[in-house]
């Protein structure tokens, strides 16, 4: 006569079932019809067994006379934990001056260990000795597990170190490996500055830590004479100018 229908207890990825019958010999309990566990007690604890997945579950009692028929199936789903792989493949694309683009794919899907809700993206200033940590925005997730995030406000010509890491209902899991993007220089802005008979001047107006080219050239009443070659230099980053 089989077993009476068993019942599950479970947390994480271990999962315990207890078993009421009438008294037989041996119990083999199957989980997807691969035996997990044999004996005579009334109980079997199951580990090993993957978050956030479906199981089904069976026990067959024996005798010195063979085998009986499988009990009834029960069906049960391991508790899910957080994301133990990061996000693959991160790129970072300079989109503007103040602009950086991310993009990612999900992590390997068997270390999800439930869905994948969303990501967090974190960024920060490369390369200047500072110990600050991330600053982190918030992602959904697309259905391909996938996704892209555009990072705005950010300062010109910097170089920036961004991370992404993957969360479920459990929490996040581990970070991406850091990727280093440098923003654009700022667009090109020509201006002019009369000078009469001197040979120097002052410019005025400049943004701070920034790239600019200079040409002198010599003008009478006929017109603007021949330009010299540029010169290129950088602003101070201490906004003096």
């Amino acid at each position: 006569m089989a077993p009476n229908l068993p019942s599950a207890q479970f947390m994480s990825a271990e999962l315990a079932v207890t078993v009421w019958q009438r008294p037989v010999v041996r119990i083999h309990l199957s989980a997807n019809w691969q035996t997990m566990a044999a004996g005579t007690e009334l109980f079997a604890t199951i580990s090993g067994l993957q978050p956030a997945t479906h199981y089904k579950f069976r026990v067959v009692a024996e005798n010195e006379l063979g085998a009986g028929e499988p009990s009834e199936n029960i069906a049960v789903r391991t508790e899910g934990e957080a994301p133990t792989g990061e996000p693959q493949s991160l790129s970072v694309t300079a989109m503007a001056s103040d602009q950086l683009r991310v993009t990612w794919a999900a992590p390997v899907q068997h270390l999800w260990n439930g869905e994948i809700l969303g990501y967090y993206v974190g960024y920060r200033e490369h390369g200047l000795g500072r110990a600050g940590g991330y600053n982190f925005t918030t992602v959904s997730a697309k259905n391909s597990g996938s996704g892209a995030a555009l990072l705005t406000g950010l300062k010109k010509y910097r170089k920036y170190g961004v991370v992404v890491q993957a969360f479920n209902e459990k929490g996040p899991g581990p970070t991406s490996n850091e990727v280093i993007a440098q923003t654009l220089e700022d667009g090109h802005i020509e201006a002019e500055t009369k000078v009469t008979s001197e040979i120097n001047t002052e410019l005025h107006g400049l943004q701070k830590y920034s790239n600019y080219s200079i040409q002198v050239w010599a003008y009478t009443q006929i017109g603007d004479g021949v330009k010299s070659n540029p010169i290129f230099c950088l602003t101070d980053e201490d906004g003096k100018e």
